[in-house]
């Protein structure tokens, strides 16, 4: 084959296509690709016919990672899984980020996740809020989005860590719990007080 991938869509047309991508067929294994570990452990969390889980899927078999991917997103069973398979590389979108933030404090806490090294979101803006919440959880050096120049990956990602890390005060957990709040009583504003979860 002379292309990597040719996938396909529906469009905000609706009429089948193919969309080849210009991605050589070759791949060096042991080349650096956005922070992909050689021979680790890969989770992606959502359908191969989607361009994204596929690219992450195909790039974590080509450097020898072993690849998880599971036939519909739980969020729960997404951490179960992190832990279990000791990944090192996810593929998350922001929705199920929210899912996941959504899971009451001890189901979220409740696996070890030390082994995570690359959560990639992709596919739609993440709000700032929740990207807050995954740094002060997870750490900043795991938080990683795409660029349009993949050259550019890690310097636009140590820029945008610092950026976000300089709006989060030394009190990280009260500056999210303050934005939490503010958002529940937004969505929930006519639910009566004793609702709310803190």
């Amino acid at each position: 084959a002379t292309y990597f991938k040719a996938m396909t869509s529906g469009g905000s047309t609706g009429r089948p296509k193919l969309i080849v991508s210009h991605i050589p067929a070759a791949w060096d294994p042991d080349g650096p690709f956005m922070n992909f570990a050689t021979r680790g452990s890969v989770l992606v969390p959502g359908p191969l016919y989607h361009n994204g889980p596929f690219m992450w899927a195909m790039i974590g078999l080509f450097k020898g990672n072993q690849v998880t991917v599971t036939t519909r997103f739980d969020a729960a069973e997404t951490l179960r899984l992190i832990a279990e398979r000791r990944v090192d590389t996810l593929y998350l979108v922001p929705t199920m980020m929210q899912r996941m933030w959504n899971l009451p404090e001890e189901t979220r806490t409740a696996h070890d996740l030390s082994s995570l090294r690359t959560l990639w979101h992709l596919a739609a803006p993440c709000p700032v809020w929740l990207k807050e919440a995954f740094i002060a959880w997870l750490g900043a050096s795991v938080i990683w989005e795409k660029t349009q120049n993949q050259a550019d990956a890690e310097a636009e990602k140590k820029l945008a860590t610092e950026q976000w890390l300089r709006q989060i005060p030394d009190d990280p957990g009260g500056l999210l719990r303050r934005k939490f709040q503010y958002q529940y009583s937004k969505t929930y504003r006519d639910e009566p007080e004793s609702k709310t979860p803190w």
